[in-house]
């Protein structure tokens, strides 16, 4: 079953399914990211013989390495364990008296900080701004509070790392967004492109369907034609209204409206763009006729054409 972690919609709400994609690749390399630098900073703090850590300090360093290395294993995107290790990075944070001492601690890297950076970082690349400059707020706020542990709440202020986690979350969001808006461009492209290959399919099956009308048109006027060449004895009545039902059809298969005037040049280019036969157009750039004349001649070069392609098979 499909679990959607942070910054992550559902299918059907209105995100694109690249972006759905790239924001899951962009959870995923958050998760690796906080979680790589979280295992392997607290197992150097751990084995560094030279470490300030209370014991205290190194049960908390331990808990935070035991889950890093669950969550690089299972690589989970439920909300829940991102809940869990953004709680380990606060309390990491809160937790900096028991790791640290010294007044000038935040000069050097250290664990607390390399894993809040680094958590300030992950989160913003995984989830959207207003998400992760929450987050961002506190994860420096915890800090904050652990190094008024440390230095007092006098001198928090001079603790520039508070700064950087700033400058770290906008850097990390910006990136975030222009990423988003490549995606994006590529959704529309994506888009326009199927647009015009429907658009073409509807096309081809228009002039397949109009090719095949008039094929049973002609069909249809050349057996009454050949009927009428062989002297065949019809009931001049019966030919008549045969003759009249072809009529009525040549006359209804236009290809101009015919409630007014027609341009006919245009019209019948139209008309040759649905044929085989390649044509070329000479003389005469535009030419106004009544809709009434023009509809049939139309129709009737039409007929021509048609006759054309299925019999001649000219190339020119």
């Amino acid at each position: 079953m499909l679990t959607m972690g942070w910054g992550e919609r559902e299918p059907g709400t209105g995100e694109s399914a690249s972006l759905r994609q790239l924001n899951r690749r962009a959870a995923t390399v958050g998760l690796l990211m906080r979680n790589c630098v979280g295992l392997m900073v607290t197992g150097v703090a751990l084995a560094d013989p030279a470490s300030q850590a209370s014991p205290g300090g190194e049960l908390l360093l331990g808990a935070v390495a035991l889950w890093s290395a669950y969550r690089l294993a299972t690589r989970s995107h439920r909300w829940q364990p991102a809940v869990v290790d953004y709680l380990l990075v606060v309390m990491l944070s809160l937790g900096l008296p028991l790791l640290v001492s010294g007044a000038g601690f935040y000069r050097y890297n250290t664990a607390p900080l390399a894993v809040a950076g680094t958590g300030v970082i992950s989160f913003a690349v995984s989830v959207g701004p207003a998400v992760s400059l929450a987050l961002t707020v506190g994860i420096a706020i915890s800090y904050a509070c652990g190094a008024a542990g440390v230095v007092g709440w006098e001198h928090v202020a001079g603790v520039s790392t508070l700064y950087y986690f700033g400058l770290q979350w906008a850097t990390s969001a910006a990136i975030r967004l222009m990423v988003q808006r490549v995606a994006a461009a590529v959704d529309r492209a994506r888009a326009a492109r199927q647009a015009a290959e429907l658009e073409r399919e509807i096309d081809d099956a228009v002039r397949a369907y109009e090719q095949e009308q008039l094929s049973l048109l002609h069909d249809t006027a050349a057996s009454t034609l050949m009927m009428v060449g062989q002297d065949s004895e019809l009931d001049p009545a019966r030919l008549a209204g045969q003759a009249r039902r072809d009529l009525d059809l040549l006359s209804g298969t236009t290809w101009t409206d015919t409630s007014g005037p027609v341009e006919l040049v245009a019209a019948l280019r139209h008309c040759a763009q649905h044929r085989i036969t390649p044509v070329r157009f000479a003389g005469r750039v535009e030419l106004l006729l009544d809709g009434r004349t023009a509809g049939p001649l139309t129709a009737a070069v039409a007929e021509v054409l048609n006759n054309v392609d299925r019999h001649a098979r000219a190339a020119s």
